[in-house]
């Protein structure tokens, strides 16, 4: 009775149309509190990039680390990295991550109401819903992350709001928006761009040849897109041409590929039953709810029909040159990543379908029957969010803006007011859980973790020159200690020369004992809390460092400089050079 009444209620206010101003104002504020809600400067994911944007602001930069220097011979973010590296002349690089994680959410916000609202016919409704959906669910783990947006900047989620706008693009059938966005897309990342772009001018054509209506004009401007996505992937391959003269043997980088980015490239590795169920129950619910759009989106459905079968082809080659004959040309165009097309128009279809669904409700409340698909669908959405607490404060926002619009903008100033009070008036120690939500970390001042106390008293009473042998997942050390390191996980060079290195002192560091063969990089960090003092001393004569971190538990006889309440800091016994 309660959840009826409370549809009803919604549906007679929802008779007022929600205005254009109003929309826009909520989108951005949904982009605005996903980026502060986790925000913090130098995540686990931004070790591998950092230091190349920094050596990029200065040549002296850690000039003997050899994850830095390795990666200047080829990486696959250098024009990201030479982006944000001129931007990190005009204001310090922390500001300048922040604002543009800051964009591109704010970006996959507005392009996601755009692109939903474009296709339902002016539904805006359904453009909210997708705002929300896009900013606070997360999918599935095939291939490549659940989510659409991130709380920390990567070159993919830079370009999000280009590969929507290009799928758009390519459902409304227009090939040279397809380019357009696609090439975008293409300058920051030279494997989604040109991958996505690709497919989506492929259905076009697919299409185009079956209902036999192919015009010379049309034909121009195929090969128009075309070489708009080429020029930023050739300029890309071009710039780093030298790197190709060493090679590693294809069955050295499978087994690399098998430890470190399984995840990626290997469907017997991310295909176990949990992420198969979860794929299949969001895939299910996309599929059911275009099915219950068909009678209104015939054309659209047709090039998504398309588009479908195309990604699971290519699924299909990517399963076969994996698995079964392992390629490794297959293997690093990373098939399964394209994926998140289908993630993109299933979360398309599924706000189409919740705001079709309220539509509904505008003149009378429906049977119960006609209501039980709509309330499913939003229980599915919820057990998908990422986090609830997200997804419950877009949803109020949203209920509120449909009953009451002074209401709506009363709430938008609280919210502005409570975020403000977080961010600019709290201590950022004040951990209180009503003050810690959207409050982003913005600066390495603002971090308060183990790991950044540890480093702050490394910056502090160390050299600058003096390198560290740390753990696996101890990376962001390189950042937040301004310091070289031995070797981490995380941070991989990805050309030949540098990743076989990369492999040897993984091998030589993280699998000392070789008690079993490393097959998966977490292995790494239980055989790095086994090294004892005499594995330390022979490294040390290798690899010269001055200190090791290790946890709080690790024993040891060595002098111990630093210690918090997770990690330690060790000296090493000096020796001669």
């Amino acid at each position: 009775m309660g959840i009826l009444t409370i549809i009803e209620v919604l549906g007679k206010g929802y008779s007022r149309e929600i205005s254009h101003k109003s929309a826009m104002v909520l989108v951005f504020f949904i982009g605005l509190l996903t980026t502060l809600y986790n925000y913090q400067f130098v995540s686990l994911i931004q070790i591998d990039m950092l230091p190349m944007i920094y050596r990029e602001l200065d040549v002296q930069f850690l000039t003997n680390d050899f994850f830095t220097n390795s990666s200047q011979l080829f990486n696959e973010d250098f024009i990201f990295a030479k982006l944000v590296g001129r931007a990190g002349k005009f204001l310090d690089i922390p500001t300048v991550i922040f604002i543009l994680t800051l964009l591109a959410n704010l970006g996959i916000a507005v392009a996601a109401y755009f692109t939903t609202k474009g296709l339902s016919k002016g539904n805006r409704m359904s453009g909210l819903i997708a705002t929300i959906l896009f900013l606070s669910v997360k999918t599935f783990q095939w291939g490549n992350r659940e989510e659409i947006f991130r709380y920390d900047l990567t070159p993919e989620h830079l370009i999000m709001p280009f590969l929507i706008l290009c799928i758009w693009q390519g459902i409304r059938q227009r090939i040279l928006g397809v380019g357009v966005f696609a090439a975008l897309a293409t300058i920051i990342h030279p494997l989604s761009g040109p991958g996505i772009g690709g497919i989506m001018l492929f259905q076009i054509l697919i299409g185009k040849l079956y209902r036999k209506d192919l015009t010379k004009v049309e034909c121009y401007q195929f090969i128009i897109a075309g070489v708009l996505i080429s020029i930023p992937a050739v300029m890309y391959v071009s710039s780093y041409a030298h790197s190709f003269n060493y090679q590693m043997s294809d069955a050295l980088f499978i087994e690399i590929m098998k430890v470190r980015f399984p995840h990626h490239y290997f469907p017997s590795y991310f295909l176990k039953p949990e992420k198969l169920f979860q794929g299949v129950l969001f895939l299910s619910l996309a599929t059911f709810s275009w099915y219950k759009l068909r009678t209104q989106f015939k054309v659209v459905i047709q090039s998504l029909i398309v588009t479908s079968c195309i990604v699971i082809m290519l699924c299909g080659i990517g399963w076969f040159f994996a698995e079964v004959v392992p390629n490794r040309f297959i293997i690093t165009l990373q098939l399964w990543r394209f994926l998140t097309l289908l993630k993109i128009v299933s979360l398309i279809g599924i706000a189409m379908f919740l705001g079709s669904e309220l539509m509904g409700f505008r003149e009378k409340l429906l049977p119960v029957r006609n209501v039980l698909p709509f309330i499913g669908a939003g229980v599915i959405c919820f057990y998908f969010s990422l986090t609830p607490k997200l997804l419950i404060s877009f949803l109020i926002l949203v209920i509120v803006l449909i009953l009451s619009r002074k209401l709506f903008w009363l709430s938008l100033s609280l919210v502005l007011l409570f975020v403000i009070h977080n961010n600019f008036f709290t201590a950022k120690t004040n951990n209180t859980d009503l003050f810690k939500y959207f409050r982003a970390q913005v600066y390495l001042s603002d971090l308060n973790d183990a790991e950044a106390e540890l480093a702050t008293f490394i910056r502090a009473n160390t050299s600058d020159e003096s390198p560290l042998l740390c753990g696996p997942r101890n990376g962001r050390l390189r950042i937040l200690a301004n310091r070289a390191l031995v070797v981490d996980a995380y941070g991989i060079p990805m050309n030949d020369k540098g990743m076989e290195e990369w492999w040897r002192r993984i091998n030589e560091v993280y699998n000392r004992k070789k008690e079993i063969k490393l097959n998966h990089i977490l292995q790494t960090e239980e055989n790095y809390n086994k090294l004892e003092d005499q594995d330390f001393l022979r490294l040390q004569q290798k690899y010269d460092f001055d200190f090791v971190v290790v946890t709080k538990q690790h024993k040891s006889e060595l002098q111990i400089l630093y210690q918090n309440d997770y990690l330690k800091l060790l000296q090493m016994p000096k020796t001669d050079s």
